[in-house]
């Protein structure tokens, strides 16, 4: 606007030093053809000025959308560059930062921890310099009271000095033990804060670190009832493993949490290293938060039967059965304690019921087919054993060429025709 004023200006100079200049050299004329003239030279100027004013009008306009143009590109560019970097930097910042937090967090645990000793033992010095001081002014009080009370006493006789020194004494104590229960307690709360601060990164790793074990746990150990079809000494080696990691970090970390379903999966990799008594203090940990557990009671019991503890085997499969009455492995697991202690009438009705629940459960036939065996009743045992062998019968044949209690019948046609020899 102020470029178009200064234009206007300089035109109306001009359009007025060239009307001068042709009114010197024309010849005068009347004064009323000079009025007319005059009127019509300002007419031609003020259309000459709107002229030009619209000119520049238009040339700022262009100027400035051809600007407006241009800065709006820029924005728009500068924009996009802007959108893009709001959308990286906040992963590049969480990367470094995840990076970084573990380095700089066991810096910080170590740093704060014994930065804590330091102050610790600082505010203990501290406080034993101020109570010996303290004691050492209190003394020099209460010697100077006793010495006036002295004086006092052997002024009127009336004081007892003895009752004196006792009230002193135990004002002093009583004001003693109020400010050492006071700094005490000061010290205690920042020290508990700190504490837990530090404790709440530690066990969070630990947990990490625990559900990370667990799930391996998950993946190696097999059920309880495979157990008996397991060989793998490299998968048992690993569960050894795990199981001791699982124990440094509980150690380290007493406050660590266990679920009832991490005491489960230990008692079971216990179970599977042939650590019997540690699996069934894990199962017992299970039973104590959840008493109706039905597979820490039968857990227990395949630990039990394992340390040859079968009445107590007997009882945990029991209790099992009470809780899920139409699961076979209860049933199964109870005939097992019962073959064990020679009962083998009431371990068959055991394992009919399992096999009730789950008919294609060869262990169960090969187990009630040993039941008939040992009570010498042959026919019953070759025809449940003929049942498990259809189920599974490579390995069943391998485990009754090599069990001593089929020796009974082993040179008989029937059962060479079982196992395939």
């Amino acid at each position: 606007m102020k470029i178009k004023n200064q234009v206007t200006l300089t035109l109306l100079v001009i359009i007025t030093f060239i009307s001068t200049a042709s009114a010197q050299t024309r010849p005068a004329t009347s004064s009323v053809d000079q009025r007319i003239k005059q009127l019509e030279q300002l007419q031609r100027e003020k259309e000459i000025k709107d002229f030009i004013e619209q000119e520049i009008e238009s040339e700022i306009d262009r100027s400035v959308g051809e600007r407006f143009e241009r800065t709006t590109g820029l924005l728009d560019a500068n924009l996009t560059v802007l959108n893009f970097w709001l959308i990286v930097a906040p992963v590049l910042v969480t990367i470094a930062f995840i990076f970084f937090r573990q380095m700089i967090l066991k810096e910080w645990v170590s740093h704060t921890k014994k930065q804590l000793e330091e102050e610790l033992q600082a505010k203990q010095d501290y406080i034993k310099i101020e109570l010996q001081n303290y004691l050492d002014r209190k003394n020099k009080e209460i010697k100077k009271i006793i010495i006036e009370e002295e004086h006092e006493m052997y002024k009127d006789m009336k004081i007892n000095l003895d009752e004196i020194e006792q009230q002193l004494r135990k004002q002093l104590t009583n004001q003693l033990e109020v400010i050492f229960k006071d700094v005490k307690e000061h010290i205690q709360e920042k020290v508990e804060n700190i504490e837990e601060s530090i404790l709440e990164d530690i066990l969070s790793d630990a947990q990490i670190k625990k559900a990370n074990i667990f799930q391996q746990l998950s993946i190696l150990t097999p059920s309880l009832w495979k157990i008996p079809d397991t060989n793998q000494p490299d998968i048992q080696h690993k569960i050894q493993l795990l199981t001791k990691q699982l124990e440094e970090l509980k150690a380290k970390n007493p406050q660590l949490f266990f679920t009832v379903d991490d005491y489960l999966k230990q008692g079971d990799a216990l179970f599977f290293e042939g650590r019997y008594e540690d699996a069934i203090v894990s199962y017992d940990k299970v039973i104590k938060k959840q008493p109706l557990c039905y597979l820490a009671w039968a857990s227990r019991g395949w630990a039990l039967r394992r340390l040859a503890r079968y009445e107590e085997a007997l009882q945990s499969y029991e209790k099992a059965i009470d809780i899920k009455p139409k699961d076979n492995l209860g049933w199964y697991g109870k005939a097992n304690a019962l073959r064990e202690l020679q009962r083998y009438d009431e371990a068959i009705v055991a394992y009919d019921q399992s096999l009730n629940f789950n008919p294609t459960f060869e262990w169960a036939w090969y187990r009630k087919a040993r039941c008939y065996l040992l009570k010498g009743d042959i026919n019953q045992a070759l025809e449940n054993f003929a049942e498990a062998i259809k189920l599974n019968p490579d390995k069943l044949c391998q485990i009754a060429k090599n069990d001593g209690d089929w020796d009974v019948i082993r040179d008989s046609d029937r059962f060479k025709k079982l196992i395939g020899q």
